[in-house]
């Protein structure tokens, strides 16, 4: 049985093109194929006026309470700073990044790379859960999110693997749609906390923006955390927290529509130095094809 407690009606995409009323998780118009709204499915359902406004309404009680506090200045500074300087940033080994670059393969989502036995499906526990969260925030379309974190340099999360790919704004900002924190921990509040049936679409609201909202965002998440003495590279940790522990990792998490490309970097950095020799091969080989694809590269 359906509960009532969140039944929702998000509002349509209209067509540009033929007039046709389109649902939210449609990235192209049912009748006339055209792209629609943002033209990917994940934006066009969190750039919903349900979302939206509670994310706004988060945004300006955040600033309310700075102001009250005598933190307005700094409140706007790390809001400049996000503006201006937010990176999308993956983590991953060094054999991935020498797999994507050196044989042009896509950086798929995790279900696609499976299916395409790109990687070996996860273990018992944490593949059903992957499936589930992904389907329950996106339906048909969580097979189709690769994973990113919001960051303000270009470190990432440590957690996931010690080269940082950080990926070109321009190329992938239309197909991000931001969740408050990692996805896994973001169900299990939702569902434990706020009475939640996954089953129920859409979730709770508030919790969700897309590229342009990044800074509410951040700022409803983070405001409590400014002391009101922060310089710019202070932000970096309050934004991302990450160790070698994933369970303990703080970020802001984005999820960006298909596959990836190292056409799409913007910079790789390799946060450990590599000793052995395949390594230094593959590094050559790389770092080539980098430099020529006008790729910035940092190596420790």
């Amino acid at each position: 049985m359906f509960s009532d407690a969140f039944m929702v009606e998000l509002s349509k995409l209209e067509c540009a093109n033929c007039g046709h009323q389109n649902e939210r998780n449609r990235g192209k118009c049912d009748r006339c194929n055209d792209p629609i709204s943002y033209g990917y499915p994940n934006v066009n359902i969190y750039s919903d006026p349900y979302f939206a406004e509670e994310l706004e309404k988060r945004y300006e009680e955040a600033l309310a309470l700075c102001q009250s506090e005598g933190k307005e200045s700094i409140i706007a500074q790390f809001e400049q700073q996000l503006k201006e300087n937010s990176k999308a940033v993956i983590n991953m080994d060094n054999r991935l990044l020498f797999e994507l670059v050196n044989n042009n393969e896509h950086y798929l989502p995790y279900r696609r790379a499976v299916e395409q036995s790109k990687r070996l499906i996860a273990n018992v526990f944490n593949d059903p859960k992957r499936i589930v969260i992904d389907s329950c925030f996106y339906g048909l379309h969580g097979g189709d999110i690769v994973f990113a974190a919001l960051s303000l340099d270009d470190d990432g999360l440590a957690s996931y693997g010690d080269v940082s790919v950080v990926l070109s704004v321009p190329l992938v900002k239309k197909r991000i749609s931001v969740f408050e924190k990692n996805s896994f921990v973001l169900y299990d509040e939702l569902t434990r906390e706020k009475g939640w049936e996954p089953v129920d679409f859409p979730p709770p609201t508030g919790h969700f923006g897309i590229w342009e909202s990044r800074h509410q965002l951040a700022v409803a998440k983070c405001h409590t955390q400014l002391d009101g003495n922060e310089k710019d590279e202070d932000f970096c940790p309050i934004l991302l927290h990450s160790t070698n522990d994933q369970s303990k990792d703080e970020f802001i998490e984005l999820h960006i529509f298909d596959k990836i490309t190292y056409f799409n970097f913007q910079k790789v950095k390799f946060q450990a130095k590599l000793t052995d020799k395949q390594s230094l091969i593959a590094l050559s080989i790389a770092k080539e094809k980098l430099e020529e694809a006008g790729i910035e590269i940092e190596i420790a």
